[in-house]
């Protein structure tokens, strides 16, 4: 599969998720079914993605994020049942609510807003951190991260030994670990967490 293959997959889910978000009610039955079908446009996004980029790095960051976005669709169809709450029928401000939300993972503006965030105005400066101070913070972590995951890629590959198909199980081999595998181990699992 190609990468416009792969985007359109991401459109679609995208687009499904603004859809219902804007203009279905809370306890619509067909919420489940949208999110069951975003989980699957996600996974079909996954395989076209690792065909069509040769960098594993950014398989991986776009994977990552499609999947953090089919989550977070779960949550506000399913969970929260997250909707537009207006009065106004436009179609203008159900798709903006939608779109907004998208990446909206605080729920900031909504009456899902987790508790401990500030409010936001752009017409009372007084409150603090502003939008703008907000997405550079973000910006700024986002590209760090970014930065960090590029040295992570850029090192040279682990002993085959050490990643090999016969130590993938810990639980049935656990007296044939020394304590170059758990080190190994302790340092892999602290840097995917990191």
């Amino acid at each position: 599969m190609t990468a416009l293959v792969a985007f359109c997959l991401a459109l679609a889910s995208q687009g499904l998720t603004v859809w219902v978000l804007g203009s279905t009610a809370p306890a619509n039955h067909v919420r489940p079914i949208i999110a069951a079908t975003v989980t699957l446009l996600t996974w079909l996004f996954n395989e076209a993605i690792l065909d069509a980029l040769p960098s594993r790095l950014h398989v991986a960051l776009l994977s990552t994020g499609m999947w953090i976005q089919c989550l977070k669709t779960f949550d506000d169809l399913c969970l929260s049942r997250l909707s537009f709450e207006s009065t106004s029928p436009s179609f203008t401000n159900r798709a903006s609510f939608g779109v907004s939300n998208l990446w909206n993972m605080r729920g900031i503006g909504t009456s899902k807003q987790i508790s401990q965030i500030p409010p936001w105005s752009s017409q009372t400066p007084s409150l603090v951190p502003s939008r703008s101070l907000e997405l550079k913070r973000h910006a700024r972590n986002a590209i760090i991260t970014y930065l960090i995951l590029d040295v992570f890629a850029a090192q040279p590959p682990p002993d085959p030994n050490m990643i090999s198909p016969q130590k993938e199980h810990l639980l049935t081999r656990i007296g044939q670990v020394g304590p170059e595998e758990i080190i190994f181990r302790f340092f892999a699992i602290f840097s995917f967490w990191l």
